[in-house]
């Protein structure tokens, strides 16, 4: 069910945004209710959009997620594990917090390699032990485990200097 709720809620996004730029209140609102409806739709209770200033906020009994608009950055969770790095520098594009843990989807620019190796000296440094360390070219997966959670950073590039960091914290069950 959470699956179904959170493809319903990224395709209500892509026109929500769209719909949120026109700066008209009654579009916004009207977006808010039919992505609202569609969350109860699909399970979730106590479903709630806000879509202001070319952001999308979701919140309901099985989490919250914020998604940026173009030119703008999310706000990640106050409860986001301080012993998990974040570049600063980073905009953040989309910030998730469920029941499970986090998500973060980032977009950086500079070296693959370089960041690749930042976040893997910043993370070790904090005490998490490494699972994984894998170069694919184009993309690069880090996977560690602290305590009872799991950390896996996935950072891609394209031939732009554009990366794309996907931060994602949980819980082991």
């Amino acid at each position: 069910m959470k699956t179904k709720l959170m493809l319903t809620c990224l395709l209500m996004m892509g026109i929500a945004l769209a719909l949120s730029g026109c700066g008209k209140k009654a579009t916004e609102r009207a977006a808010e209710k039919a992505i609202e409806q569609s969350m109860r739709d699909s399970g979730a209770q106590n479903a709630h959009v806000d879509i202001s200033s070319g952001h999308m906020k979701l919140k309901s009994d099985q989490g919250e997620m914020e998604i940026a608009g173009e030119g703008v950055s999310a706000s990640i969770p106050a409860e986001f594990p301080k012993d998990v790095f974040v570049d600063t520098n980073a905009k953040v594009q989309m910030a998730m917090k469920t029941p499970e843990g986090f998500v973060l989807t980032l977009v950086s620019n500079g070296s693959l390699a370089d960041t690749a190796k930042e976040y893997d000296d910043h993370i070790k440094a904090q005490g998490w032990k490494q699972d994984l360390n894998m170069d694919m070219g184009n993309v690069h997966t880090l996977v560690y485990k602290k305590g009872d959670r799991a950390l896996t950073v996935m950072a891609s590039s394209d031939d732009s200097n554009e990366i794309t960091i996907n931060v994602t914290v949980e819980a082991n069950k």
